[in-house]
């Protein structure tokens, strides 16, 4: 007799299965059916999306490095570090001074900067100063005779005829010869 229950059940069941479904009909959803690419979509959609970032920022780096001063007076060259200044080192002050210390007549020969941005890393490798609307990194001659020793944290080291010159930003931002944007 179960034998002909069991029948029946699997004849109803299959007549159910080859009906068209009505509103009233209860229909199962099998719980193996859930979506189970999403991580991947996902992992795909941040690499797109990193590759994006750094190709942008990549750009914006090569394109501020392309930007020519606006201002001739200073007469800036762009990263020359073959041509330093050739001044014996037994000449040149270990310790850097004070832009206000340095003699009159030499204070007076460093051309006009106008210092915009400065970014200070303990990499050195990282550390730029934007002078006169050029970027600059360390080692790099700003003129014939003026050359960006160091970039330190409150402003530049130049080496300027034998003289090492600290120019500190909050300091000579202040006075007229070199301006803050």
């Amino acid at each position: 007799m179960s034998y002909i229950l069991d029948a029946l059940k699997k004849t109803e069941q299959a007549e159910r299965n080859r009906q068209i479904p009505t509103l009233d009909t209860v229909q199962s959803i099998s719980k193996e059916s859930h979506n189970t690419w999403w991580p991947f979509w996902l992992a795909i959609t941040f690499m797109i999306g990193t590759g994006i970032i750094l190709q942008i920022d990549k750009l914006q780096h090569e394109n501020a490095k392309n930007v020519n001063p606006l201002s001739e007076e200073a007469k800036f060259k762009p990263d020359i570090r073959e041509s330093i200044v050739s001044i014996p080192l037994d000449k040149i002050n270990h310790l850097p001074i004070p832009l206000s210390a340095l003699p009159s007549n030499l204070k007076n020969q460093i051309p006009k900067m106008k210092f915009s941005s400065h970014i200070f890393s303990s990499d050195s490798s990282l550390r730029s100063v934007t002078i006169n609307n050029q970027i600059y990194q360390e080692e790099d001659m700003l003129t014939d005779e003026l050359y960006l020793q160091e970039i330190s944290e409150d402003g530049i080291i130049v080496r300027y005829q034998g003289y090492l010159v600290q120019i500190s930003f909050l300091d000579e931002w202040q006075t007229g010869k070199f301006t803050k944007n």
